[in-house]
């Protein structure tokens, strides 16, 4: 960015032009007197006193209904096609939680693991800031959801004639699929509810369908009291290979009973299973592959806890690892500033542009373990010299820090946390100026130059509360000044910064009032925006690159709420957002 003094000429001259422009137009066109005036850049935005530009907001789960009847071991909420989660709770209470996420999101993922190893999933609409699961038709019988991905429930236990249930009396179910890392071991179990008649005929036999060479070693034939059969592996009268379990007596005819017949195959298959009874052979259950692959993802997790730490190993991420049982991630958001305050600047926010990840790990207690930072340095539209940091609330004589880089001396660190706290830890992790990002890369036709993705850690030597993650509170350190914080709006300064900076200018922050790094009409000096933001040309304001930033933020943040979405062709106007070289 160039000095202050031409910033302040040049925006002075835009503003003159589109006031001339504005005039221009009011005079040809009518205006209603009665209407709000629209901000036509940000020099004229006003916005709601209330609103501090966020993208990002706190969602209440809740769940309705006897919340007692289910057993819960965890809790994930994903975003919508998204593999990591943002929020998981391994308390075991079906109560109210609350996640961050962002605002623009209609809907969420969420899963719920019982201690029957059923797995839920649930793509649920998110209103007004609240999920609302209603177990009193969300769980049905085996406590999975009609409407969820998960399809095996116990309706698999149709066969037969007809394919309902115990048409003939005769009743099939898989049991259980487990792959023990070479071949697949599957149960199942037959079952007759004892009718009589000429149609419930007595078991001759029960054939099994298995592709020739696909079925390992011998299977295992478990009859309840009162059964009997033996294992056999001539099928003449049926079009597929497999066994049978042959000479049955004591089920069917009258006669209630059970069997189970466990076996291996190399690789999972569709399957017909035969209920030979008189002279019919049309009592079959047909299971296909994903039938098998469904009850094996949520049959329940074997009682195995490894590393000891109270959480088995089926719901374990870290099984042997007795510090660590889960870990979130939010999704890419991009910090962006300007640096010139508490002086207005050329709101191209581009002085930093820095996408980031933030990894949070966590123990059997929900205590945070450690904290990882992942970003990159995408822009530096700026001439100052300028550093970044982060801090927590919380006390630094309990974290190391591991991938800060400092070189320059006008943060004092030890270990990379800034020293004078007792409750915060404050970490300078880059100054801008001395690393890959020493050139521009922000001006039409400039090379790209960026900085490759890094991490920092933040350890706790001992776990602390989980809510100390959601202290996290990004800056940016203007010009080797260490007290001259630039900070999202309403967010705290850190103890580092010069109190009496706060309300200079035009920083219209009040602490008594809890207002920070706002100006007296609403406006920032940084942003967090969500994904990996295109970021406008230098000294292009970013009402001209994205064209619904305007309407969003008078709004208070109701309007346009993805006015930052490139793949909205009305959102932007691409002749003014950086072109990668």
């Amino acid at each position: 960015m160039p000095s202050a003094l031409i910033k302040s000429f040049q925006y002075f001259t835009q503003v003159i032009i589109l006031f001339g422009i504005t005039l221009l137009v009011s005079c040809s066109s009518e205006v209603n007197p009665t209407a709000p005036p629209k901000a036509v850049d940000m020099a004229s935005l006003v916005v709601p006193e209330d609103f501090n530009f966020e993208m990002y907001g706190e969602v209440e789960l809740q769940f309705i209904g006897n919340t007692s009847a289910f057993e819960v071991r965890k809790i994930q909420v994903k975003r919508v096609n998204h593999d990591a989660p943002i929020y998981t709770s391994l308390d075991g209470t079906l109560t109210s939680h609350n996640f961050i996420t962002r605002l623009s999101d209609s809907e969420a993922e969420v899963s719920v693991f019982l201690s029957n190893g059923r797995i839920s999933h649930f793509i649920l609409p998110i209103n007004n800031r609240r999920i609302s699961v209603d177990l009193n038709s969300a769980f049905i019988l085996d406590n999975v959801n009609s409407n969820a991905k998960t399809a095996c429930t116990d309706s698999l236990a149709n066969d037969n004639a007809g394919g309902a249930a115990n048409s003939f009396g005769y009743g099939t179910k898989i049991q259980s699929v487990t792959y023990n890392g070479s071949s697949y071991d599957i149960t199942i179990q037959v079952a007759h509810n004892g009718c009589g008649g000429p149609n419930c005929k007595a078991l001759s036999h029960f054939a099994i369908e298995a592709n020739s060479g696909n079925l390992v070693g011998t299977p295992v034939f478990t009859p309840a009291t009162g059964m009997t059969g033996n294992l056999a592996y001539s099928l003449p009268q049926y079009a597929f290979d497999g066994f049978k379990i042959d000479n049955t007596s004591g089920i069917g005819g009258g006669t209630a009973n059970t069997f189970q017949v466990t076996y291996s195959l190399s690789s999972l298959q569709n399957q017909r299973f035969v209920a030979k009874a008189g002279n019919n052979f049309d009592r079959i259950a047909a299971f296909t592959i994903a039938d098998f692959t469904c009850v094996m993802n949520n049959s329940a997790p074997p009682a195995v806890d490894s590393d000891g730490d109270g959480v088995l190993d089926g719901i374990d991420e870290f099984p042997n690892n007795p510090s660590l049982s889960h870990a979130v991630s939010t999704d890419t958001a991009t910090f962006v500033a300007e640096d010139n305050w508490p002086w207005e600047g050329d709101y191209d926010f581009n002085d930093v542009v820095m996408p980031y990840i933030i990894k949070t790990f966590y123990n059997s207690d929900n205590e945070l373990v450690k904290s990882r930072l992942i970003y990159l340095f995408k822009a530096r539209g700026a001439a100052f010299a300028n550093g970044i940091g982060f801090s927590y609330l919380t006390d630094p004589s309990n974290v190391s820090v591991v991938g800060y880089h400092q070189s320059e001396s006008y943060h004092t660190s030890v270990d990379g946390i800034e020293s004078g706290s007792s409750n915060e830890t404050s970490i300078i992790f880059e100054d801008l100026i001395s690393n890959d990002l020493s050139e521009w890369n922000t001006f039409r036709n400039m090379p790209t130059t960026q900085d490759s993705w890094d991490s920092v850690d933040v350890n706790f030597t001992t776990p602390v509360n989980s809510s100390v993650a959601a202290s996290f509170n990004i800056f940016l350190v203007k010009d080797k000044t260490r007290g001259m914080e630039i900070h999202l709006p309403n967010e705290l300064p850190t103890f580092l910064a010069d109190q009496n900076l706060i309300g200079s200018g035009l920083d219209a922050g009040n602490p008594g009032e809890g207002t920070y790094y706002k100006q007296i009409n609403g406006k920032p000096w940084a942003l967090k925006i969500p994904g990996s933001f295109k970021y406008p040309y230098e000294q292009t304001e970013i009402t001209l690159a994205y064209l619904n930033f305007l309407s969003w933020a008078q709004s208070g943040g109701i309007e346009n709420v993805e006015w930052y979405n490139n793949d909205v062709p009305d959102n932007i106007d691409s002749y003014h957002i950086y072109t990668e070289q």
